[in-house]
C-alpha cells in the first residue's frame, strides 16, 4: 500500500472513531435532555440552588458527594451517618426505593422506572 493509501485508511479510521464517540456523547446528551424532562418529579423536594433547601436538600454535585454533606440541610441521623458516596448505581438505587438503601432516610418518594432514573441520573451529572 502507498503512503497515500495508508494516509487514506488512518484519516478514515479516524473518522470512524470520532463519530463513534460524538455518538456516545450525543446520546448521553440525549439522556440528559430528557433526564431534565424526568428531574421534574423530584423539583417540589430538590433544587439547584445552594441557598435554598426545601423538604431534600440541594443536588448540585449530588453524583460524587458524600450523603448528608449538603451544607444547611437537616439530614435525618440515618442519612448523616450513612457514609454513602453518591455514584451512579448507588443513587439509582436510592431513588428506585430510598428506605431500602437508607432505612430511616426522610425520602419517601419511589422512583420504579430504570429508564427515567437512569435519565435523571445523568441530568444531575450535568448540575
Amino acid at each position: 500500500m502507498s503512503f497515500k493509501g495508508v494516509t487514506a485508511a488512518v484519516l478514515f479510521a479516524g473518522s470512524v472513531l470520532a463519530s463513534g464517540a460524538a455518538s456516545a456523547q450525543e446520546e448521553e446528551n440525549e439522556a440528559a435532555i430528557a433526564g431534565e424532562r424526568d428531574y421534574k418529579v423530584c423539583v417540589s423536594c430538590h433544587t439547584f440552588d445552594e441557598s435554598k433547601q426545601r423538604m431534600g436538600p440541594h443536588l448540585i454535585g449530588i453524583v460524587g458527594r458524600t450523603a448528608g454533606a449538603a451544607e444547611g440541610y437537616n439530614y435525618s441521623k440515618a442519612m448523616a451517618e450513612s457514609d454513602i458516596v453518591w455514584d451512579e448505581e448507588n443513587l439509582a438505587e436510592y431513588i428506585k426505593n430510598p428506605r431500602s438503601v437508607v432505612p430511616g432516610t426522610k425520602m419517601y418518594f419511589r422512583l420504579g422506572n430504570d429508564e427515567k432514573v437512569a435519565r435523571i441520573i445523568e441530568y444531575l451529572k450535568t448540575q
